[in-house]
């Protein structure tokens, strides 16, 4: 019983409690499943923008690359590094919390970020489970500035350069931490003002920005580099902005269902009154603040895919742990951990029927033919994973070719890249159901050819889908 003491070992029961049902499955989401792609892809050579495109920082492909080099198919590598990633967060949570709350209300911090993270469809491998922990360290290390409990070993500059450099490796895992890297890039600046004036502000400042763009514009530099440059800008930072927007009733909907989720945090966080000590007053002050700017980055980027509320978890989590830890309130913390563990644990087993099952998966994946190169038009990339067949295209992440809101942010024209494909005869085409938004042109290109050049080897379920599985006449 001594051992359950031990919050890190109550965060790692928790997070294998609420994860180890994905545990190997290929289809959990297709997000993580087109990363481990193209990190698998990188293994052999294949270079990200350039032979397969996404807009996605390159830092995030390294990343998979380096668990898919850990052994097996990587499925079951980045799904326990993900988890090891996850308790450290809570780890470090509940290190944030302590400043302001009770031991109870930062273990429940901690807990309250691992059972929300099936909330927001976060059982694997989505990229705020990677970037989370950089952030969560980078908010330690801010927190205890303000505080005044910098390291002896760590001056203000030394300090704030930790904390830039975090957030710029946080930003190559998805650039949108950049609201949180300045805002404690901004709480550095006051503090360096307050402390040496406004010079003394100024050239660290400088410092911070170069620091935290130092992982971005080395990778800049590698593409330069390879005569890529033009693709890696292109990629990062010029594609999103062509996107077709959304409808306004569909943003709508999805900001109210990432609401629901944050609500009772946000409430735990806001309703408390602070604190009599000028410290802890302080500590709740700066995560509030910092939830106030994971807030904004949220709306800014706005199109509200479910798993953009997962940055928000980690200040929501720590702040509010100023409710959590108050002794009146101990029944209903637990009541809410509990009700976040049912409802979290029931979304992860509708996904789970939704996405399809392993063995689903391997019953379409074995009428593939491995010898010559795949295309899914519609459904999921872990099929490339799954075969290791050359990919027709270097657009592999399906909804990029198929859905209307990607035709004028590709750098190409999607439909003479269907033509181009399937002009290319691959060994085997999957079509799956259509998407909401689908170009319907696209799909007609790749039924037309289907129709006339291969033969239907498989239809099958997956999940809540009907997978078509063509080949090539004759094969």
């Amino acid at each position: 019983m001594r051992l359950l003491r031990s919050p890190i070992l109550i965060f790692l029961l928790a997070a294998l409690l609420t994860r180890v049902p994905m545990f190997g499955n290929p289809v959990i989401y297709t997000d993580e499943e087109f990363y481990l792609l193209v990190g698998s892809r990188i293994l052999h050579g294949a270079i990200p923008y350039v032979d397969l495109w996404d807009r996605k920082p390159v830092g995030l492909f390294l990343l998979y690359a380096a668990m898919r080099a850990l052994g097996g198919h990587g499925l079951l590598a980045y799904q326990i590094v993900g988890t090891g990633f996850v308790v450290l967060t809570a780890e470090l949570i509940r290190r944030i919390s302590a400043e302001f709350s009770t031991s109870f209300g930062a273990v429940c911090a901690g807990l309250a970020y691992i059972l929300w993270l099936n909330l927001g469809h976060a059982g694997a491998g989505q990229s705020p489970i990677f970037y989370n922990l950089p952030v969560c360290a980078a908010g330690l290390i801010t927190l205890r500035a303000v505080l005044g409990r910098r390291s002896p070993f760590l001056g203000l500059l030394a300090a704030g350069c930790a904390v830039m450099l975090l957030m710029g490796l946080a930003m190559q895992i998805k650039y949108s931490a950049l609201f949180e890297g300045m805002f404690f890039g901004l709480t550095f600046l006051f503090l360096a003002y307050r402390e040496r004036g406004l010079v003394h502000a100024l050239t660290s400042g400088t410092i911070w920005i170069a620091v935290a763009l130092l992982p971005t514009l080395l990778a800049a530099a590698v593409y330069l580099a390879m005569g890529q440059f033009q693709a890696f800008i292109f990629a990062n930072f010029i594609s999103i902005f062509s996107r077709a927007d959304t409808a306004g009733s569909v943003l709508l909907l999805r900001l109210m269902l990432i609401l629901v989720v944050l609500l009772p945090l946000i409430l735990c966080a806001i309703l408390p009154l602070l604190d009599a000590k000028a410290d802890a007053r302080n500590a709740v002050r700066f995560v509030r603040l910092w939830l106030a700017a994971a807030i904004l980055g949220l709306l800014i980027f706005g199109t509200y895919l479910h798993h953009y509320l997962l940055p928000v978890l980690v200040p929501a989590a720590a702040a509010a742990a100023s409710l959590l830890g108050r002794p009146r309130f101990r029944m209903a913390a637990i009541a809410m951990l509990a009700i976040g563990f049912v409802v979290g644990e029931s979304m992860m087993l509708v996904s789970l029927k939704h996405h399809g099952s392993a063995h689903q998966f391997d019953r379409i994946a074995q009428a593939i033919d491995p010898a010559g190169c795949l295309y899914v038009y519609s459904g999921d990339p872990a099929f490339y994973n799954a075969t290791h067949a050359c990919i027709a295209t270097r657009f592999a992440f399906p909804s990029h070719l198929s859905r209307l809101e990607e035709a004028k942010a590709l750098g190409v024209d999607p439909l003479a890249e269907v033509n181009r494909i399937m002009n290319s005869r691959p060994a085997t085409v999957i079509v799956s159901l259509p998407y909401s938004d689908e170009n319907e042109a696209a799909r007609q290109i790749v039924l037309a050819d289907t129709a006339k050049d291969y033969h239907l080897a498989l239809r099958a379920k997956l999940g809540r889908d009907d997978v078509d599985v063509y080949r090539l006449a004759g094969q």
